[in-house]
């Protein structure tokens, strides 16, 4: 399992392949076909491959499944609530967006400002919620970083997948929240535009504070958190991705 895992994190089996079949792998391993077939299904379960009936495995490397899992294992050991999310998340943006800054191409900029003005034009509360993920999204892949675009994805989708049950969900609650930080997603996408590096640094952090205190107002009305919470939302993200 070990060098089957090599093999395709180095690339020798790349995303897509099929890989040798398992009379095959048996003999250049010299072991059994019960082992081989152990290997697979450990190799599965890390989201490496997938074991199609009747046709093989195939290297699928799914690169944000393996990481929900791995993080969300971590957030729950550590007991990990809403509001340690909202402040990982300020950290991570407020790196995003000053690589974004430097790095971003200009077809990738006019794409977040068009997301943007769609964001503010959504009339109902799901189109909203799908655009702010999109727009959120789209800032974390301009920083052309690839480790740090997953963590903020993932932190992004974990925030909004535990706020959705813990604050009464989009209709009631998210909407609200989305509209309030409105001009502050207006002057984080102006700095951007400008790629004023310090400016939207700046109102990245603003930003995600400004969440932070809307959604911690929300809780102290409902209950304040629940790690059970937390860790349904891992469970849904992990079966998601």
């Amino acid at each position: 399992m070990d060098d089957l895992r090599n093999r395709i994190c180095q690339g020798i089996y790349p995303r897509g392949a099929k890989l040798p079949s398992e009379r095959e792998l048996s003999e250049y391993y010299r072991v059994s076909g019960p082992t081989i077939r152990e290997a697979l299904r450990g190799l599965a379960a890390i989201n490496l491959v997938r074991m199609r009936k009747g046709t093989g495995v195939y290297v699928i490397a799914a690169t944000d499944a393996m990481f929900a899992s791995a993080v969300g294992a971590i957030l729950e050991l550590e007991k990990a609530q809403l509001l340690d999310v909202l402040a990982v998340s300020e950290a991570l943006y407020v790196k995003a967006v000053t690589l974004a800054c430097e790095h971003a191409t200009e077809q990738e900029l006019r794409v977040i400002a068009e997301t943007l003005d769609l964001l503010d034009q959504r009339k109902t509360a799901e189109k909203l919620f799908e655009d702010l993920k999109t727009f959120l999204d789209l800032i974390a892949r301009a920083s052309h970083n690839v480790p740090l675009s997953m963590f903020c994805r993932l932190m992004m989708v974990l925030q909004v997948e535990v706020a959705n049950e813990q604050i009464g969900g989009i209709p009631r609650n998210w909407e609200t929240i989305a509209i309030k930080l409105r001009s502050d997603r207006r002057e984080l996408v102006s700095a951007l535009l400008a790629r004023n590096a310090v400016l939207a640094a700046s109102w990245a952090a603003a930003y995600h504070e400004h969440t932070r205190r809307l959604v911690s107002d929300v809780l102290a009305t409902t209950g304040g958190e629940s790690v059970s919470t937390l860790r349904r939302a891992i469970r849904r993200l992990q079966s998601a991705a």
